[in-house]
């Protein structure tokens, strides 16, 4: 049973640059710019408070994920473990745009991951 807390927009701009070596994916991702908004104001956090947090997800995001590149990240094992994430990915969107990849997706997270225990907030 979840409880509904609330709605965060994530905007972010990604340059990733990966290498398959084998079935190994390895690489280096750069987070240029990364914007989290409450369009619905039902979080009641100010804009500033969500910026902040922006800014210390950005900076933790890019660390796990260039390690884990360097480290080299199996295919097999990131796709067999899809299933086990604390997450699920709805309506992902893939396009191939002008000098880019555009990448849209809502998210459902489990609120374990968030610090949330089931019976609400």
């Amino acid at each position: 049973m979840f409880s509904y807390v609330g709605t965060i927009t994530i905007a972010a701009n990604v340059v990733l640059a990966t290498q398959l070596q084998g079935n190994v994916l390895r690489g280096s991702s750069e987070i240029r710019n990364i914007r989290l908004s409450d369009r619905t104001g039902s979080l009641g956090l100010p804009q500033d408070a969500l910026d902040n947090l922006g800014n210390f997800g950005k900076e933790l995001l890019q660390k796990l994920v260039n390690d884990a590149l360097q480290r080299g990240i199996p295919i097999s094992n990131f796709l067999s473990g899809m299933g086990n994430l604390p997450f699920n990915i709805i309506n992902p969107e893939v396009r191939i745009i002008e000098h880019g990849l555009y990448i849209a997706t809502d998210l459902t997270i489990s609120p374990s991951l968030l610090g949330v225990s089931n019976g609400g907030c």
